[in-house]
């Protein structure tokens, strides 16, 4: 009886540290179009990863899970009606996870960009 206690308290504990030191999901990165027309051509890149999108339509959004090798900064281009749009350093992940980036193509074309990172599994 005391061996099986122990056995559940050691299982126990072996899941809270597990879920303590970070098996979070991998980062996740969102562009949003808040512009009038369609946007093309999205190409995400980072260390160790290139994530293509096709197309955005207006007032909408896309999201795609990335696995950078180690640390990265995260580039975007995309082809809007107005101009093409070139954006370097937007945003910072790590591979460990939990990141969440979100890059805003604004109506006049522009990038708006914000990091979270979330520390629940």
């Amino acid at each position: 009886m005391r061996i099986a206690m122990i056995r559940i308290l050691a299982g126990v504990l072996a899941a809270v540290v597990v879920a303590a030191c970070g098996a979070r999901n991998p980062p996740q990165i969102t562009v949003v179009n808040n512009s009038t027309s369609a946007v093309t051509d999205i190409i995400l890149r980072g260390n160790g990863f290139s994530q293509i999108i096709e197309k955005i339509e207006p007032n909408s959004s896309k999201t795609v899970t990335v696995v950078p090798k180690g640390e990265s900064s995260v580039s975007m281009e995309a082809v809007t009606p107005l101009k093409y749009v070139t954006a370097k350093d937007v945003g910072y992940i790590d591979r460990d996870g939990g990141y969440k980036v979100q890059i805003t193509i604004t109506k006049d074309g522009n990038i708006e960009t914000s990091v979270h990172l979330n520390l629940a599994p």
